[in-house]
């Protein structure tokens, strides 16, 4: 029985437990399941009948009954096992509860089976209806919808179609079952006859398929093949596409016959819901809203407020998609079916609830508004007075003329958001004078609320300035111009200028431009192998390939071969767009140049420009086929694709910005890499980099879209919200979600403040920003401020750097060099400027002018005259390299970063010898390789790898390259000065000792405690030179062997190490693999830090990690041969995670360490006002802290109500659910009981809670950052404190406190001590935890306070101030820009050493805490200067008069000077103390405007002049020494020496003369000195550079002249000295100026013009430079007659000597169509022009060298003429115009004929074959020529205009030909036959110089004479073809009776003369040789002059006038006389 019992119990438990199995697996997915509307859902407390959908209810009815049953079943089932289980064996009651089982899971089976079915029926009736939008979904997904919008799953259903612009089904809509940016076509979700097409969109059946046919390129359209009435055939591809021509409301459709409509839906536009009436024949619809604007643009935490972005809303987010207005703002609605508008029936109603108000008329606001109404776009005003308010969602109702009516927020279309009511008044737009329009097409636009608005083109996100003059007149119209855009649909909009309010849109169509052919700009690279990737860059060559056809064409012999278009698989669709074509150089090309031609379709075939060479030595370099996505921001990640990447390619965006790989694979037979776009990328193009090696380049848009419209044809689509790459553009939709995880390297983008500039020097400007800023922020190289510039018709937008309008007076303009004014357009217009002026005058150089836009306030700029008056000073960063060099003298080419930039690169720098090849590039400087400390040379290199841009940042930079000893004389000021001080003192320590009165202030490890607290650890060493673990206090007794702690450095670090003596070492063996402690100087003194290098055999960075290279220059390892690791994507790329990470430029450094703490660790003394302090070894990031720093109270018991307890793994969420229970239970009773099961150590028994507080950051303007945490109340007395400097959790750079490289800190734990050494705990998961809490990699330090029975109950009191830096020396008077000085928590805040300081004051106990107020115990400080007219306070917006911190600048025009800042101590009232008011101290500042000052500024940023107080020696004199350096010109060489500090100075009055580098030597010149010496003056203290107590002149004084050249003077100095010291009225030496070649001496910087020059009487020091002037030449261009043609350009021009001049163009007139540019007299001599043809030809003076007149000869003669249905050639000879060509005019005739004189013209051809008068022209008897005149020179057969030559117009030529050397023959003037005679058909003859001698060389005047021959009409006979040529002229010859005879003139192919004599008369029988003179008879003829040409004439004497009978027929040339002269 027990058995049974059991079984039963057993049998019982499993059917409970499977039963709840059942209902809890169920009850886990129906929730799920029910999702669907249609599905199962959990049941609800409420069912909403109200507003539910009836099928929904439906649904819940049927779930709430089967839920219901269902647990009637389980009910059953239950008391079914409880009888059985009780039943006790009897069979009764057992057989009674199986029953009731088997009833119970029966009924469940059905319950559960009806689920399914009801389920099932009902989503198929769903999908039936076309409900399947609520289709079951995850909470956040997305998915498209319609065209264009969005929905999201909410509670498990889909949400509303947001921003959708058509009717979901409809034409053009998603048809996508999957998630947002997944295409997977279905074709249920299209309307009837749609299917969805591949890419997911609604489309005709039949679309895209073949049509018609093509035959050679040529389409032949059948619309019939395509199947459907809605698709037509392109006449263009063949191919279906959709017919766009489909009727719109109100048009017709269907046929009507005879008033019976046979209607026709496929007529109406079915995407707009329209239908073909049965009745009317026409369409109808009801109206559709698909959007409204305004959009956005108030922020979510106060909808008040306007913004544009995040953080202009105050940590609130910035709405830009919810569309909003307030009252009297303008509203547009975009839709269709509008109609036309009805006064009384079209109406527009804003709705919320009960509340209707009618739109008001925009006309009523504006008279111009007269349109505003329209079928697919309306615009209403919203009224004034409404009783809507802030906040509230309205609803948009438009009723048309014919009453229909759609709602925004109604199933009719697609629902969209609320329009939002709030205060934000907008301008407003109602109309537009065209609503569409080309390039350049003026738009007016009417509005209201338009004043100091702007027009945009575009989207809010994505827009587009309109171009000049884009001005509103006033608050009603804006005027503006249509900039380049894309062809199609756009909106426009108006924004405020001033606060960035838009407007709502307009609709806007952009039309394309006349078609222009296609054209190759460039293509890269220009040389490869075979199988070399090709990038072709131009314009015009569609879409897709097609027909078109690429090729290499032979640039010697012009054969061409085909371009290999084999790429892999991935990139066959991205090889072809319209600006760029992708090519591979084709197998079997042999080594040599080719032109890269291309047959663009239809068009005619083009080269380029360049050549390609085809190389096999040359490699394949890495080759870019692919980009996805072609268009997206910064920081967003890319793809690309290709071949020849290697392992370690990385890209280059905008031609110089890298972009390291963070992924790199295979695909589809391509390589890939994943790259982030890099700050700071523009527009362009993006090659992949392999070691060295780049190759071609794709083109890559910065920019974020919004829709596809925004997107260029190669990557069509915009990748939507949702998606990995939200606003990016790709070729293929499935690409928006590729895998893009990024290191965080990439990812993060630090804001706060101003963006730090890399760009070294003044020389870079706005447009070197990553995007324009528009919040003034100031140019990197100017006063002014930055503003984008649009771009117009001829520019490229831009980020101007523009000065203010406003500020301009009589003397200037402030924001410019003197006495330039702002003048001119910049940027967004309105008062920006540029600084004009700068043209100087007509003939002033161009050097000469860009010096007039650069001074000490302006640098980077050059003059731009052409398009400005006056000229205007523009940034260098705008001109391209050819321009850049023009403007040598202000801008330079940076081969580095391949831009223009400030700078002097002319002969000044480079010489006028071989370095002059590199006039117009930067120059740049080396360190010296054996003194680092020094340049290697002032001659500059072309090369920017590694080096510095000026000789004077190679000063400075190799200078900086070795630290500073540290020094300071007060003991108290070196303990608070800085928490890594300490003091090395001889003085014995004791209690109370006075440490002050001996000793030095140096870096170091300190005691904490005791009589050596404050001093330096000292070390013994062992015998291996390693420090023993135990330190002693008396230095001493310390041995002067060096030790040292064991300790690894990382990259970057400094290798100074801290030793036993008062020296630092650099310890070569201390930096970690395979770094190497660079020591830069011999002296122990100076070291170098942890660097690689660059320049070694093997790079020891690739050892390290493939992806990394040694680069030089970066991070603290400056100078040749240093470099840090670059190139890295993560930590785990550097050394080693454990000390170095990747930052924000790829390149390796070492993480951050705390340095040292205040209170130090283990302290048990801390006051409880006590300030926190932590100091860093690096600057930390400040957006790193927030979170980062902790202080925990140790407590026994619950946490006090000022703190908060930690615990649970989460300490930022203090406040959540589990946090709040875990409070309530630390405090309960059952909490203590169990106290060891809840808390962990440190101590298992302890709460630790989290001590509020305020966190600030001193960010000192060296190196160092100091973290300072003040508790926001007392600290508890004798209580234990525990501060956590949070670490990197995962040493990956992303947690806990970082760099501002952004490298997070590896903290060494929490120190504990090990048989007596110190040891570091890691506190881990079972170390070193709070409340269970562990802080990996973090820095744990220790203290306690002091208890309540210690002095003050532990509050101390204040007994000293210190304010730091103690010492300051400001060497520069400018503000940089680069600093934030108004942000104290911005990285840039007080780091520069610029203008202003942030001085610090702390408030110190006796000993030596720093203290924080408090309540108990509070103050202010008050500050003073005691010198206000050196000094003066800078105000920091955050910061009060009275606080701690003040910051302080330099008086304006202040050089030189001195002054004392105080900070003391103002006890508040009320303190329980009173100890401490007007405790003060002070820091002494220095002004120096230096960049090179002695004593050299210390490494910790303070300064300290020298003193000789300190020797017994100089005790009478007891005077400190401090001066500059610097002498005026860059670098060096003109500088002083330095001081060597151990033998300052020599006394005495002489002026012996000793060497600077050894005082003891006496010398006579620089040779006698130790090697680097200076052999001067023996210095004393009454000298020029003894500041400070100079006392009035006398004769014992000494006064230095300084003669020095500028860098860019263009001269030379010569004399004894350029350096001299002179007595009081004494005299100095001779000095020379000495102008370089091309200048000439001007005068002397004060004034003086006398050269050479002495200076005599001296009473002051002199420093002066001279100053040279280029040689100008002018330049004038003239025109001989201007109703001819005219010059473009400027006509008078002055050119500095060997420069060249202004390009002018010679323009024909477009009044004359015959005229032509015939040649150019230059200076008297003529110059003809070579390319008669051309309409326009351009001219540019080269190397200038004299004075020069040029006129341009224009003529009207030169081209075609059209004449009796022919053309006809023309040539200019002298002051003629000939025909080229002989007449062919009239009708042919046979030789059997005679011409009459009928009105008829008739002609001979040769031999009866009228296909000679095509060649030759027509044959003519005499009179038909001249048309039976006897008048000289009559027009004859010729054109209107031209006459037949006389046989004066014969000399004329022949004069021109013999009087010009370009028609001669051998030289000769008498050999002029050749320049006259066609190049074809005459026969050879062998004489030199003779016509038909090497035919080719002929015809040099254009002439074209042909070998005629003639016709004898009395023998009918055809002469002399091929070796004569005639031609009849006007004139008789003589007379005989009754006839006359006259000449023709010919040419023959034997002779070199052209041949002009009399002939004499004569007779010739038809049929013989007998002369005959019978006036009757036909053979009897008057003689008329003719001229001659044979094959054999060579000159003038060949060319004769000769008598020809008037029965010979000849050819005629006509010619007519110019209009030149």
């Amino acid at each position: 029985m027990f058995y049974k019992k059991n079984k039963n119990y057993k049998l019982f438990l499993a059917l409970v437990i499977s039963v709840f199995s059942v209902l809890f697996w169920a009850g886990f997915f129906m929730p799920v399941l029910a999702n669907d509307t249609f599905g199962i859902e959990a049941v609800e407390s409420e069912i909403a009948l109200s507003n539910s959908d009836p099928r929904s209810m439906v649904t819940k009815i049927i779930n709430v009954s089967l839920s219901i049953l269902s647990i009637i079943a389980v009910v059953i089932v239950i008391y079914g096992g409880f009888v059985w289980m009780t039943s006790n064996g009897e069979e009764e009651k057992v057989d009674k509860a199986k029953k009731t089982l088997k009833a119970g899971v029966i009924g469940l089976a059905i319950i559960l089976a009806s689920w399914g079915i009801t389920a099932f029926v009902l989503n198929k009736l769903g999908e039936a209806t076309g409900n399947i939008q609520n289709a079951s979904c995850t909470n956040g997904e997305m998915k498209a919808c319609g065209c264009d919008g969005i929905k999201t799953c909410s509670d498990g259903t889909w949400g509303l179609c947001i921003g959708s612009t058509c009717l979901p089904g409809s034409y053009g809509s998603n048809c996508s079952s999957g998630l947002l940016g997944v295409c997977s076509p279905d074709n249920t979700q299209c309307n009837a006859g749609l299917v969805c097409k591949d890419d997911c969109k609604c489309r005709y059946t039949n679309e895209g398929n073949p049509c018609g046919s093509i035959s050679e390129e040529i389409c032949s359209p059948n619309s019939e093949d395509c199947g459907n009435d809605n698709l037509i055939c392109d006449s263009t591809s063949c191919i279906c596409v959709a017919d766009n021509n489909q009727s719109e409301l109100g048009d017709s459709c269907g046929i009507m016959d005879e008033d019976v409509c046979q209607s026709d839906n496929s007529d109406c536009n079915i995407s707009h819901g329209l239908t073909c009436d049965s009745l009317s024949c026409t369409c109808v619809g009801n109206p559709i809203i698909t959007k409204i604007s305004p959009m956005g643009g108030f922020c979510e935490n106060d909808i008040n407020k306007s913004c544009s972005k995040d953080a202009d809303c105050g940590g609130g987010t910035c709405n830009l998609n919810i569309p909003n207005t307030t009252g009297g703002n303008l509203v547009t609605i975009l839709g269709y079916n509008f109609d036309t508008y009805s006064p009384t029936s079209s109406v527009v109603n804003f709705i919320k609830g009960e509340t209707i108000i009618d739109g008001q008329d925009p006309k009523e606001l504006n008279e111009n508004c007269v349109s505003s109404w329209n079928n697919q776009q309306i615009i209403i005003a919203m009224p004034s007075g409404t009783s809507f308010t802030s906040g509230d969602d309205i609803e948009i109702e438009v009723i048309t003329a014919q009453g229909k009516s759609d709602k925004s927020r109604d199933d009719n279309g697609p629902k969209l958001n609320y329009l939002k009511y709030n205060n934000i008044v907008r301008p407003g737009l109602c109309q537009l004078s065209s609503s569409f329009g080309k390039m350049n097409d003026v738009v007016t636009y009417y509005g209201i609320n338009l004043a100091s608005s702007q027009a945009y083109f575009g989207s809010e996100n994505n827009s587009i300035l309109g171009f000049y003059p884009n001005v509103a007149a006033e608050n009603f119209s804006i005027i503006t111009s249509v900039p380049n855009l894309s062809s199609g649909e756009v909106g426009t909009f108006a924004k405020n200028a001033v606060t960035a309010v838009a407007s709502n849109y307009l609709d806007f169509n952009k039309i394309e431009e006349d078609p222009q052919g296609p054209s190759i700009s460039f293509f890269d690279p220009i040389i490869g192998p075979v199988g070399q990737y090709i990038t072709i860059h131009g314009s015009g060559f569609y879409d897709s390939k097609g027909t078109s056809q690429v090729y290499f064409k032979d640039v010697y012999t012009g054969a061409t071969t085909t371009a290999d278009f084999s790429f892999p698989d991935v990139c066959l669709q991205s090889i072809w767009s319209k600006d760029q074509v992708l090519i591979k150089v084709p197998a079997g090309l042999n080594n040599g140049e080719y032109k890269i031609a291309m047959k663009i379709r239809s068009w005619d075939e083009i080269e380029s420009n360049d050549n390609f060479t085809v190389d096999s030595n040359s490699p394949l370099l890495p080759s870019l086929c692919k980009i996805s996505p072609v268009f997206g921001p910064i920081n967003s990640a890319v793809s690309l694709w290709g071949e020849y990447f290697g392992t370690n390619s990385l890209a280059i965006f905008s031609r110089n910005k890298t972009a390291n790989a963070s992924e790199s694979s295979v695909e589809n037979g391509a390589n890939k890499i994943l790259v982030s776009v890099p700050e700071s990328s523009v527009t362009g193009p993006v090659a992949v980099k392999r070691d060295s090696l780049i190759g071609n380049s794709l083109n890559f848009t910065v920019g974020s879209c919004n829709s596809n419209s925004d997107c260029p044809s190669n990557g069509p689509y915009c990748c939507q919200p949702g998606t990995s790459l939200a606003g990016a553009c790709v070729s293929n939709t499935d690409d928006c979600l590729a895998s893009t995880t990024l290191s965080s390297v990439f990812q993060w983008k630090f804001t706060t403040g101003f963006a730090t500039s890399t760009l070294d020097g003044p020389g870079y400007s706005c447009n070197s920003y990553s995007s324009c800023p528009t919040s003034k922020t100031a140019c990197p190289n100017s006063l002014g401020v930055c503003s984008p510039y649009p771009g117009d018709e001829n520019n490229e937008a831009f980020c101007q750097c523009c000065c203010d309008k406003t500020k301009n007076t009589p003397s200037g303009n402030e924001d410019c060099c003197a006495p330039l004014t702002c003048d001119n357009s910049c940027g967004t217009g309105g008062d920006y400027g540029l600084c004009s002026g700068c043209k100087i005058s007509e003939t002033a150089a161009t050097s000469t002018r860009d010096m007039a836009c650069n001074c000490e306030k302006a640098q980077g700029k050059y003059c731009q005259v052409n398009g400005y008056e006056n000229g205007a000073c523009l940034d260098c960063t705008a001109l391209d390299q050819n321009n850049c060099k023009e403007h040598s003298a202000s801008c330079c080419w940076d081969g580095g970063s391949n831009i223009c930039r400030g700078g002097i690169s002319d002969s000044s720098i480079w010489g006028t010898g071989a370095g002059s090849v590199n006039i117009g590039l930067c120059p740049y400087y080396k360190c010296d390789n054996q003194d680092s400390t020094i340049c290697a040379s002032s001659t500059p290199v072309t090369s920017s790898f590694g080096n510095y841009l000026s000789i004077e940042k190679c000063n400075k930079g190799c200078a900086q390259n070795c630290t500073q000893l540290l020094g300071n004389t007060n003991f108290n000021s070196c303990l608070s000065g800085g928490l890594g001080c300490c003091w090395n003192t001889s003085v014995i320590p004791s209690e109370g000792a006075n440490y002050s009165s001996a000793g030095v202030c140096e870096g170091g490890s300190r005691y904490s405690d005791g009589i050596y607290k404050g001093l330096c650890k000292a070390f013994e060493c062992d015998e291996n030179d390693t420090c023993l673990s135990t330190p002693f206090g008396n230095l001493d007794e310390c041995s002067l062997k060096i030790c040292q702690e064991n300790q690894s450095l990382s990259p970057g670090d400094s290798c100074n190490v801290k030793a036993t003596s008062t020296y630092d070492i650099c310890d070569t063996s201390r930096c970690a693999s395979p770094f190497g402690c660079l020591v830069e100087e011999t002296d122990v003194n100076r070291c170098g830090f942890c660097c690689c290098d660059p320049n070694a055999e093997v790079d020891v960075c690739s050892t390290i990690n493939s992806k990394l290279s040694c680069y030089p220059n970066k991070g603290k390892c400056l100078g040749d041969n240093r470099g840090l690791c670059c190139g890295c994507s993560s930590d785990s790329d550097c050394v080693s995670t454990e000390t170095s990470g990747c930052g924000l430029d790829t390149c390796c450094y070492s993480r951050p360490k705390v340095q040292n703490t205040f209170p130090e660790d283990k302290d048990e003394h801390v006051c409880r006002n006590a300030l926190i302090a932590i100091d860093f070894d690096q600057k930390i990031s400040v957006s790193s802290i927030d979170g980062n720093i902790l202080l925990l109270e140790e407590s026994d018991g619950a946490c006090s109500s000022d703190t908060y307890l930690i615990g649970y793994n989460d300490i930022d969420n203090k406040n959540n659910f589990w946090n709040k229970l875990k409070n309530i239970f630390s405090n309960s009773l059952i909490a203590k009981i169990f106290r060891k099961n809840v808390m962990a150590a440190p101590s298992n028994s302890k709460v630790y809670c989290a001590v509020p507080g305020i966190i600030e950051v001193e960010q000192k303007n060296n190196d160092f950052s100091t973290i300072n945490f003040h508790p926001n109340n007392l600290l508890k007395p004798g209580t234990k404190y525990y501060v956590i400097v949070k670490g990197d959790e995962n040493l990956d750079s992303t947690k806990g406190i970082k760099s501002v490289k952004e490298i997070g800190m590896n903290g060494s734990g929490y120190a504990s001590t090990l048989n007596g050494e110190t040891v570091y705990i890691e506190s881990d998961e079972n170390n070193i935890k709070f409340n269970n809490i562990y802080f990996k990699n973090s820095q744990i330090f220790e203290f306690k306070t002091l208890d309540v029975k210690s002095e003050g109950s532990g509050i101390c009191s204040i007994d000293h101030v210190i304010v730091s830096p103690f010492s300051y020396l400001f060497q520069s008077i400018e503000n940089d820009i680069n600093e934030n000085d108004n942000d104290p928590k911005s990285n840039t805040f007080n780091s520069v050493a610029d203008e202003d300081l942030v001085l610090y004051s702390s408030a110190y106990s006796k000993d030596n805490q720093i203290l924080a107020t408090s309540t108990q115990y509070n103050w202010t400080w008050l500050w003073s200067i005691d010198n206000n007219q050196k000094i003066e306070f800078k105000n920091v917006p955050t910061w009060s008069n009275d606080s701690q911190h003040r910051m302080i600048k330099v008086v304006e025009g202040i050089t030189y000077g001195e002054a004392k800042v105080s900070a003391t101590v103002k006890l508040s009232p009320g303190n329980i103390i009173n100890e401490g008011n007007n405790v003060s101290n002070l820091s002494d500042i220095y002004i120096l405007n230096c960049k090179n000052p002695w004593p050299a500024v210390k490494s910790d940023g303070t300064w300290i002049p020298w003193e000789d107080k300190s020797s017994a020696d100089y005790n009478a004199y007891n005077y400190k020494i401090y001066y500059c350096r610097d002498a005026g010109g860059d670098g060096l060489d003109d500088d002083l020496p330095a001081f060597s500090e151990l033998n300052i100075i020599n006394k005495g009055k002489s002026l012996n003369k000793v060497c600077n580098n050894n005082p003891t030597q006496a010398c006579n010149s620089d040779s006698e000195c130790p090697t680097g010496g200076f052999c001067l003056s023996n210095f004393l203290k009454e000298t020029y550079f003894f500041r400070g107590i100079t006392s009035s002149s006398s004769s014992d004084d000494i006064f230095s002249l300084r003669y020095y050249v500028p860098t860019s003077a263009g001269g030379s100095l010569t004399g004894e000295s350029l350096f001299q010291l002179v007595y009081y009225g004494n005299n100095g030496s001779s000095v020379t100026a000495v102008p370089s070649n091309g200048y000439y001496f001007d005068q002397w910087s004060d004034g003086r013009k006398d050269n050479p020059r002495i200076d005599t009487n001296v009473t002051q020091n002199v420093a002066v430079y001279p100053i040279f002037i280029k040689q100008m030449y002018s330049i004038n261009y003239y025109t001989n007659n201007s109703s001819l043609g005219y010059i473009d350009g400027d006509l008078i021009q002055s050119v500095d000597a060997g420069e060249d001049g202004k390009t002018i163009k010679a323009k024909v007139s477009d009044f004359c169509e015959d005229c032509v540019l015939f040649g150019w007299l230059v200076n008297g001599v003529f110059e003809k022009n070579t390319s008669i043809g051309s309409y326009e030809i351009s001219r540019t003076e080269n190397n200038v060298s004299q004075n020069l007149d040029i006129t341009a000869i224009f003529s009207n003669c030169g081209r075609d003429i059209h004449y009796d249905g022919q053309d006809y050639s023309t040539t200019q000879i002298g002051g003629q115009c000939w025909l080229a060509e002989n007449l062919n005019i009239g009708d042919p005739i046979t030789s059997d004929d005679k011409p009459s004189d009928d009105g008829i013209i008739k002609k001979y051809c040769y031999d009866d074959d009228s296909s000679n008068c095509d060649i030759y022209g027509g044959l003519y008897l005499w009179n038909e020529a001249m048309q039976y005149s006897t008048e000289e020179g009559a027009q004859g057969i010729c054109p209107s205009g031209w006459h037949i030559p006389r046989e004066t117009d014969i000399d004329k030529m022949i004069n021109e030909l013999k009087t010009n050397s370009y028609y001669y023959c051998e030289g000769s003037e008498d050999f002029i036959a050749k320049s006259i005679a066609s190049q074809s058909y005459w026969s050879n003859t062998n004489g030199k110089c003779e016509v038909g001698y090497i035919l080719g060389l002929n015809n040099s005047s254009g002439f074209n004479a042909l070998p005629t021959g003639s016709f004898l009409l009395p023998s009918k006979e055809y002469i002399y073809r091929d070796n004569e040529s005639n031609w009849w002229t006007s004139e008789f010859a003589s007379s005989m009776g009754n006839h006359s005879f006259g000449t023709a003139f010919y040419i023959m192919n034997n002779l070199n003369q052209f041949l002009a004599y009399s002939g004499t008369t004569y007779r010739m029988a038809a049929d013989t040789s007998e002369l005959i003179v019978d006036p009757n008879d036909f053979t009897t003829s008057n003689y008329y002059k003719g001229v001659s040409l044979y094959n054999n004439s060579k000159g003038r004497d060949d060319m004769y006038v000769d008598g020809f009978p008037e029965w010979t027929a000849l050819p005629v040339r006509c010619v007519k006389d110019l209009e030149i002269e």
